[in-house]
């Protein structure tokens, strides 16, 4: 049976040969997949080369540094490893210091949490709790204030006078002060329209 030469491999003769083009050649089953086979023992050769290759490299390293040894070049070698050190020192300090600066906010936050939790509620292995879980809790325990209050002491604005929620929604409208009082006295006369109707 013969291979189809669209689907598989297709060669034409080398120009000039035969005198100009010529029928491609095809080939048998057979032949290509003696070629695929082919094809795939040569992957697996270039796949143990490049191993061999690693491995070689490798060996050579280690004998480049057994030869500067051998050769009185310990200070290059001293130095190389004195960098490193270094270099890992270096990363060291910042990871403490990261780790303290962490500690540090940990510890901040769980006793935040913990005194937001009523005295009568709290108890000694809160402190034991991973954070996550000492916030899902302090949600759980802590005091709301009542609804609707706001701590008292504040003295009611002046009939004329807007609140800060008023003026805060006069900014957002872009209106002075006074042109949110006609706005809301305007607002309060259609109000009082409808329900007299």
């Amino acid at each position: 049976m013969l291979v189809p030469n669209i689907k598989n491999a297709v060669f034409n003769a080398p120009e000039g040969a035969s005198g100009g083009l010529d029928e491609p050649k095809t080939f048998s089953e057979e032949e290509f997949n003696k070629v695929v086979e082919q094809r795939q023992e040569a992957k697996l050769k270039v796949k143990e080369l490049e191993s061999s290759i690693s491995s070689i490299n490798a060996k050579l390293r280690e004998f480049e540094e057994a030869d500067s040894i051998k050769r009185g070049d310990y200070e290059k070698i001293i130095n190389d490893l004195k960098t490193e050190n270094g270099t890992l020192k270096t990363e060291l300090e910042q990871t403490k210091v990261k780790a303290s600066e962490w500690d540090n906010y940990q510890s901040a936050k769980r006793k935040t949490l913990i005194d937001k939790i009523p005295e009568a509620d709290r108890l000694e292995s809160f402190n034991l709790l991973p954070l996550g879980d000492l916030e899902k809790l302090t949600e759980k325990f802590s005091v709301k204030p009542a609804i609707g209050t706001d701590g008292g002491g504040g003295t009611p604005p002046k009939p004329n006078e807007l609140t800060e929620t008023e003026k805060s929604q006069a900014k957002q409208m872009g209106l002075s002060e006074d042109g949110f009082r006609q706005f809301k006295k305007k607002q309060e006369e259609i109000k009082t329209s409808k329900e007299k109707k």
